[in-house]
């Protein structure tokens, strides 16, 4: 059964307030609230008939970020924060030595929510 992008990020949300949350459910909450704001940017970007673009360096997540660039000042910012949520995305799963403290994960997760809704506002440049 196929599901909405808007439900990674009512589970993060809800993970986060779960007791007992470990290192572990901080950092898979921060993940799929990237996962969250990906699915909803291309969602948007699908429901305005706007082609992603492919890129040369780099992949899916890439090529929407660049498509959402190319929208004008409104879609430069979304980009930025994007790429910045991505990296953080990365550190979640792949630095799992480093340590996450939970506000810096609170913090993602919120800012995911804001990205997103700023996505409806996005038009074609």
């Amino acid at each position: 059964m196929p599901i909405e992008s808007a439900e990674f990020l009512t589970w993060s949300e809800s993970e986060l307030k779960a007791p007992l949350v470990g290192e572990f459910g901080y950092r898979n909450a921060s993940s799929r609230a990237y996962y969250a704001l990906f699915h909803a940017a291309r969602d948007r970007l699908k429901a305005m008939r706007i082609p992603v673009t492919r890129v040369s360096s780099g992949g899916s997540h890439e090529a929407v970020i660049q498509t959402i660039e190319k929208m004008g000042s409104e879609g430069r910012e979304l980009a930025v924060n994007m790429r910045r949520l991505k990296k953080f995305r990365h550190f979640c799963d792949y630095d799992i030595s480093d340590n996450l403290s939970p506000p810096r994960a609170h913090k993602q997760i919120v800012e995911a929510r804001l990205l997103i809704d700023m996505l409806e506002s996005l038009n074609p440049g």
